[in-house]
């Protein structure tokens, strides 16, 4: 009988070499996604994953996800920017950048309060660096072909690129694509435990997209988190004028994607009720609710 020698067991030391922090904090991050559970669980994770591995994973797992979603934001081209807007006038928003002015340039009015909080806050996340990232993957770029690869047929109107608005707005579609067209939509939603409407989100869905691709949650561009209980009026108008100045205009006259054929970037519809439109262009409509 012949005996083969048997192989030796790898040292202890691989299965800590095999571990990428990275990779595994990226994974992390992904299983939190489909699992919808909170940062504080993750972090749980972790450390029960060192416990059972022992000291030596604990020099090679990170012990919080600042790294990771650093490196996660600038590969997506996300940013978060604070807004203060004047809350007197309702006119003014302060530039993110702008930290020392306190009061003001249209009423003088203070920005903050006694304790040194803002009288308003609005988060703001652009969506030119996202499209400029997502329009650099193929497969995105590609599924913003379908307005000219679809099947279609002229008796009928089978999608909202067969409507005369669209046709009149948008232009005529060409192969590779050369614009985009949006739909912006802002609502209240209860964003804590208590029930009740205490947050905005303001986003946008890429309506050059298939139909079955638009609503996924990955595709939905968030553009700002508003407070629930802004006044009426133009307390809400001021930040939606401000993000047109920001990106939104530059976008629909020069586009996006600079190293390829420019895509213009134009803003078709919005989809909100009439109380909705009515934060948005600062007037009261008068009517019913379906007004």
């Amino acid at each position: 009988m012949l005996f083969l020698p048997q192989a030796k067991p790898e040292p202890e030391e691989s299965i800590y070499n095999a571990i990428d922090a990275v990779e595994f904090m990226r994974d992390l991050r992904k299983l939190q996604q489909r699992t919808k559970c909170g940062n504080n669980t993750c972090v749980g994770f972790i450390k029960l994953f060192e416990q059972h591995l022992g000291t030596k994973a604990n020099s090679t797992l990170p012990k919080s996800f600042a790294a990771c979603d650093k490196a996660l934001k600038a590969e997506a081209g996300v940013k978060c920017l604070e807004l203060h807007g004047c809350t007197n006038c309702q006119r003014h928003v302060f530039a993110p950048g702008d930290k020392t002015s306190a009061r003001c340039p249209e009423c003088g009015a203070g920005r903050y309060q006694a304790d040194g909080k803002p009288n308003e806050r609005v988060f703001f996340f652009p969506i030119k660096g996202r499209l400029q990232k997502l329009m650099s993957l193929p497969r995105y770029y590609n599924m913003c072909q379908h307005e000219f690869e679809r099947p279609r047929n002229n008796n009928y109107v089978t999608d909202v690129y067969d409507t005369p608005a669209w046709r009149k707005f948008m232009g005529p579609v060409t192969f590779p694509i050369q614009r985009i067209g949006l739909q912006f939509c802002v609502d209240a939603i209860p964003a804590f435990a208590a029930g009740t409407l205490s947050l905005k989100p303001a986003e946008f869905i890429n309506l050059s997209l298939p139909p079955s691709e638009r609503a996924k949650s990955e595709n939905i561009l968030l553009s700002m988190l508003l407070p629930a209980n802004l006044p009426k009026g133009q307390s809400q108008k001021k930040y939606f004028d401000f993000i047109a100045d920001f990106e939104l205009n530059e976008m629909a006259t020069i586009g996006i994607m600079p190293d390829r054929i420019p895509v213009k970037v134009k803003i078709f519809s919005t989809s909100m009720d009439t109380k909705g439109r009515e934060e948005l262009t600062g007037n009261v409509f008068v009517g019913g609710a379906g007004a």
